[in-house]
């Protein structure tokens, strides 16, 4: 189990992969600078502080320091400048505590190579150059509690162990006494890191789930948008429905009224004219109901053709029609009535028409100020009935 995993304190499961990825790329990032520096300071010792021994253990010493921080170096390379899959976080972790320890390892082992008692100078100036080593890799390794071990456990490991040798005990009891100061920083160090990159992840985690839940809030207001929208279109589409014919496309019975008695009620003028086709029940018996519907629909087209902005035409039912007209004498209205009834003829005597002969009858009533609409609807009626009764296919005023 990994340092991040096992500190239940500041690490919730979910997360585990996350942190560890979140404190390899902080202790990479320290460790470019030593990277360059260690292998190089190595060999400066190797120069400037003569062995003890055989010159052949120092040349394999200088040499295992650059071997592994090239290898370290490609560890963090991979980390900072290519994607590591989420498994894989692991075996970088524990590569990373290895190399550490083998980087300890080395520099502890300058102890048995460079120091000596009688030349105590040298001797002093190798601890100097250990402690800081082991003071900058306690800051490089302080994200990785096992890698920071692991690195000042093996160099003061050895150098405690060399001091008891040479019987020196009271700088052994100082190595540990340092040693044991560098761990309780380290770990104070490790619990503020991770619990900042915890802290930083639970923040992403909240403003990741604000984005989430504000993209499933955008995705929400626009379905209910678009249902909205389609119940805007659907009520429309009935209420389009409920005011016009759903056969000549007209507006019905019911719009027609409703409009006329506004403008009665308004005192506007104008003449009210009520059509009906002329033997309409013999097209549907002789010539079958589809020829009847297209008979209304045609007479329906030619009343939308022909009616004028602010005019009203409807169905009223069957084969009865009704169109309000804006003129101001009664020959202009029977002008425009004889047109249409003349356009019926020619569209139904046509040499390609599919319908019989057909023509209409028209009873025309000028309005009068604030009537009633039964009055008005009564007298056209009764000028469509003198109309039917006077021969078909004429226009009678009422």
């Amino acid at each position: 189990m990994t340092d991040s995993a096992a500190h239940s304190g500041w690490v919730l499961p979910p997360q585990k992969h996350e942190v560890l990825a979140r404190q390899l790329t902080y202790s990479c990032r320290l460790l470019l600078g030593i990277l360059s520096v260690t292998p190089f300071a190595a060999l400066l010792l190797a120069l400037i502080v003569p062995p003890v021994g055989d010159t052949s253990g120092v040349v394999l010493w200088v040499a295992a320091h650059f071997l592994v921080a090239i290898v370290h170096a490609a560890i963090v390379f991979q980390v900072l400048w290519r994607e590591v899959p989420p498994g894989r976080h692991i075996c970088y972790y524990r590569l990373h505590v290895l190399l550490s320890s083998v980087h300890g390892l080395l520099w502890g082992g300058a102890m048995w190579l460079f120091a000596s008692k009688v030349e105590f100078v040298n001797t002093l100036s190798l601890l100097t150059i250990l402690v800081a080593v082991s003071a900058a890799n306690m800051l490089v390794y302080s994200a990785f509690r096992l890698a920071a071990l692991g690195i000042a456990g093996w160099v003061w490991l050895q150098v405690v162990s060399w001091l008891l040798w040479q019987g020196l005990w009271l700088w052994a009891v100082g190595g540990m006494m340092f040693f044991t100061v560098q761990l309780i920083f380290n770990l104070q160090a490790y619990r503020i890191i991770l619990g900042e990159i915890v802290e930083h992840l639970s923040k992403t985690e909240a403003l990741r789930r604000l984005d989430q839940s504000h993209q499933e809030l955008d995705r929400t207001n626009r379905e209910l948008a678009q249902r909205n929208q389609a119940l805007q279109e659907a009520m429309a589409q009935l209420q389009h429905l409920a005011h016009h014919d759903a056969l000549t496309g007209l507006p019905n019975r019911r719009a027609f009224f409703e409009g006329l008695a506004a403008q009665l009620k308004q005192g506007l003028p104008g003449f009210l004219v009520m059509i009906d086709l002329d033997h309409f029940k013999t097209v549907n018996d002789n010539y079958g109901h589809q020829s009847g519907d297209e008979a209304l629909q045609l007479i329906g087209s030619l009343l939308n053709d022909v009616h004028r902005t602010g005019e009203r035409c409807a169905r009223l039912g069957g084969e009865e029609f009704a169109w309000v007209l804006q003129e101001t004498t009664l020959p202009q209205v029977q002008q425009r009535i004889n047109q249409l009834r003349l356009r019926l003829q020619q569209y139904t005597t046509a040499p390609d028409s599919r319908l019989p002969p057909i023509t209409l009858s028209a009873g025309v009533t000028p309005l009068r100020e604030y009537e009633s609409l039964e009055n008005a609807m009564a007298r056209a009626d009764a000028a469509l009935y003198r109309a039917k009764h006077n021969g078909r296919n004429r226009v009678e005023l009422g």
